[in-house]
């Protein structure tokens, strides 16, 4: 299913039960003309410009798992947030706001994310990679691998929010 509005190719994404729209960069494959073909490179910077602070909010939605950053998290978390863990159960932000904070025993040394695939248009991004951290718990250490995908939408107080996020199998 595609939709075309105003020059630009909008294709439907489903992540879990969020939609996100995809700009196509390639208006003219279409045999699109008109004003929307004029302004592509105005609109692929803002889209670069986009990409790059999703970038920036993936690194920061790591670091606040590693510092136990439950301010950060309640900011850049939705309060609607669909959060699906690897087995598949799905949670509420305030139930993955409990696996933010600290929690007795448990030594956190890194969450790292390595996005694979960024997507953004003007109100919404899609961030798609693997996530690893390693910690110890009461004294057995862990190390962990899954892939992710995170849907954000313009909006709150850092500027973009996770609205959505689906942890897969280790890769």
């Amino acid at each position: 299913m595609r939709w075309l509005i105003n020059g630009v190719l909008l294709l439907p994404f489903v992540a879990g039960s969020v939609g996100v729209a995809v700009e196509d960069r390639r208006a003219t494959d279409w045999g699109i003309e008109g004003p929307a073909v004029g302004h592509a490179p105005d609109v692929r910077r803002r889209q670069q410009r986009n990409e790059a602070t999703l970038r920036r909010v993936d690194s920061l939605w790591a670091r606040m798992y590693a510092q136990h950053d439950t301010v950060t998290a309640s900011r850049l978390y939705a309060d609607g947030l669909v959060f699906q863990s690897a087995n598949g159960r799905r949670k509420t932000k305030a139930e993955e706001m409990g696996d933010v904070r600290p929690a007795p025993g448990l030594v956190m040394e890194f969450f790292r994310t390595e996005p694979t695939s960024v997507r953004a248009t003007a109100d919404s991004g899609h961030v798609a990679g693997v996530a690893s951290w390693r910690f110890t718990m009461n004294g057995q250490p862990r190390e962990v691998r899954r892939t992710y995908e995170a849907t954000y939408a313009r909006g709150g107080a850092l500027g973009w929010q996770i609205v959505f996020v689906r942890m897969g199998s280790a890769p």
